[in-house]
């Protein structure tokens, strides 16, 4: 079975269409100051600060161009929404609201009060704490498990984030983050962290690289087979229903990732992820896929046969949600969603796709099913902002 085709991705740097439509920009909140950024790979640009009630017009935008809205501050780690630029001519117009304020921003002056911040590591395994800034993190302290760090004359708006022991916050497995709330009292932050650094396997050097992994694709569907590097997937291969791969010279922390047949990762639907985390052995990856591009729907998307669907943030992290259209690749931003937060969508029709979409792309996506029942899903994602 030979690779199948994959779909054009949209760069978010392609070129304006001939026409020329606005986006729209509007504060809707009562009370909050708000920053509004366009996203491109290497960082978000920042635009405009809104306040509340106040509007600001974005010409020339684009099909496929970002922009993300944040608190006051502008810190990635409390984004608001994020939003596509569809297809079409028509201007945008995109409403705003946010009751996150900060009193202070992380590089105010301390208040009158002086608070501390307790940080307790409750798991198994070593990690680093850091303080967050604009320009990056500074590591504070190292905390074995069970090791208490206190962090005196904290402020309203510090924040503070955790990343597993050894790891860089560019390259390590993010935790947990933490933002002081307002208030005098002093405050307390328990991380648990089950991600050691000291687990991996080690084995003699002419055993490394030796070994493989076998991909076998148990499911109904045709799936890709991708490589997973920081700089993007690369594909290796396509795999009909039971047919399998052999990855030779697998090495520890190497990743893969499994997508609907045809579908890119930046868009498409994500089935399965795994990381070597064994190199001394031979692997075996099973995947099993019900997701098939061909299959037929008994409506067309976006059909009168509508009905409701409920999305849980059942993880630990911070993570944006969309709206997908994998024939286009623009994904409809529909806002952020902290842990624990349910978010409910009226109206959704057979075959529409919802996506959790954090930097690493794709991370898990939802097909409406035919049947117009109402659908509920739990995502997560361990990619905190």
């Amino acid at each position: 079975t030979g690779s199948p085709t994959l779909s054009p991705t949209l760069s978010p740097t392609a070129s304006p269409t001939t026409c020329d439509p606005n986006l729209i920009i509007t504060n809707t909140g009562d009370d909050c100051v708000l920053n509004v950024y366009e996203w491109f790979p290497t960082g978000d640009i920042f635009i405009v600060t809104l306040n509340p009630g106040e509007s600001f017009t974005q010409p020339n935008v684009f099909e496929g161009q970002m922009f993300s809205a944040f608190k006051s501050v502008g810190s990635e780690s409390a984004g608001l929404q994020s939003i596509t630029i569809p297809a079409g001519c028509e201007d945008t117009e995109w409403d705003i609201s946010s009751d996150y304020c900060l009193t202070a921003a992380p590089t105010a002056s301390p208040t009158t009060c002086d608070p501390d911040l307790v940080v307790t590591n409750t798991g198994n395994c070593e990690l680093n704490f850091y303080e967050w800034f604009p320009d990056g993190d500074v590591l504070v302290a190292n905390l074995q498990p069970g090791e208490s760090f206190t962090q005196v004359d904290v402020y309203v708006g510090q924040m503070f984030s955790s990343f597993k022991w050894g790891g860089s916050p560019a390259q390590a497995q993010s935790l947990q983050s933490y933002t002081v709330p307002e208030g005098c009292e002093d405050q307390t932050w328990e991380i648990f962290g089950d991600y050691c650094e000291d687990t991996t396997p080690t084995c003699s050097d002419d055993v490394l690289g030796t070994k493989s992994l076998v991909v076998t694709n148990t499911g109904e569907c045709d799936l890709n087979l991708y490589e997973w590097f920081p700089t993007g997937d690369v594909l290796i291969t396509g795999l009909a229903p039971g047919e399998s791969f052999t990855q030779p010279g697998i090495n520890n922390d190497q990743m893969f990732s499994a997508f609907k047949w045809g579908g890119d990762p930046a868009f498409a639907q994500g089935l399965a992820s795994y990381a070597v985390k064994n190199a001394c052995v031979d692997q075996t990856w099973d995947i099993a896929s019900d997701y098939c591009t061909d299959s037929p729907t008994t409506t067309d998307p976006g059909s009168d046969c509508t009905a409701t669907l409920v999305v849980n943030n059942v993880g630990s992290c911070r993570f944006n949600f969309f709206q997908s259209d994998l024939e286009t690749g623009i994904n409809t931003g529909l806002g952020g969603m902290n842990p624990g937060d349910t978010l409910t969508i009226e109206n959704v029709s057979e075959g529409e796709v919802y996506s959790l979409i954090q930097g690493v792309g794709t991370i898990q996506s939802f097909t409406i099913p035919a049947g117009c029942k109402d659908q509920t899903v739990d995502m997560s994602s361990d990619h905190c902002l």
